[in-house]
């Protein structure tokens, strides 16, 4: 009987250090495998910022060249419209195809 429970005892003392050491195995590894995906991690978030910068610093400049580029074929004002008219001494009556009242009226 005694034997029995000395070998009882022997296989779950192995059987105890066997889970104990594939436990410490598992953590020293798991914790290997989260510093490599951690470090993946903070690169993969560094090229997403720099992508980020290049695409911002991009967008600004083609906005200031399109600014640019609307300042210099900038449409006259309106006032320079109305100066414009004005010179050519024109009516609203005297151009073809739109009625006036104004014509109506003189007559």
């Amino acid at each position: 009987m005694e034997t029995t429970l000395i070998l009882i005892a022997n296989l779950l003392v192995s059987i105890l250090s066997g889970v104990l050491t594939a436990g410490l195995v598992m953590v020293i590894g798991g914790v290997g495998v989260i510093r490599a995906l951690h470090r993946r991690l903070v690169l993969a978030e560094d090229r997403i910022e720099d992508a980020n910068d290049r695409i911002t610093t991009e967008v600004k400049r083609r906005a200031a060249k399109a600014a640019l580029a609307a300042r210099d074929e900038a449409p006259p004002s309106p006032q320079d419209l109305a100066r414009e008219h004005l010179a050519k001494g024109s009516s609203p009556a005297a151009q073809p195809g739109k009625p006036s009242i104004v014509g109506s009226l003189k007559a």
